[in-house]
């Protein structure tokens, strides 16, 4: 027998040409079949610009499906040591955080990216 009361949240993505809005609302059942929102959250997410100087790197980048790892393991390897070796210069430390960012939020890869909340 469980006594807690039954949650779940729905999760919405809308992509808007580069832009992503991503949307999540929380319900509770209060009273039997009675599920008021408890609350929502909703994060506008506008496209990112990554630097000239990083160009090449982020067309590799783009032809890599990242929900996809097993299929392209060995691509995202050798992406992810690029990025690996360009965050130990300060100067491009950034460009490499906005990289991983912008190609691995809303996919299984997100772990890739440190600190995915501070951006």
């Amino acid at each position: 027998m469980c006594f807690q009361s039954l949650s779940f949240d729905v999760q919405y993505l809308l992509r808007k040409d580069e832009d992503v809005i991503q949307s999540r609302i929380h319900l509770e059942e209060v009273d039997a079949g009675q599920y008021p929102r408890n609350f929502y959250d909703a994060v506008l997410r506008k496209v990112i610009e990554v630097p000239v100087t990083a160009e090449a790197l982020e067309s590799k980048m783009r032809l890599i499906d990242l929900g996809q790892i097993a299929e392209h393991a060995e691509k995202i390897e050798a992406v992810v040591a690029e990025l690996d070796s360009l965050a130990g210069d300060t100067d491009c430390k950034k460009t490499a955080e906005l990289l991983r960012y912008k190609y691995s939020a809303d996919t299984t890869a997100e772990d890739l990216v440190p600190n995915l909340l501070a951006f």
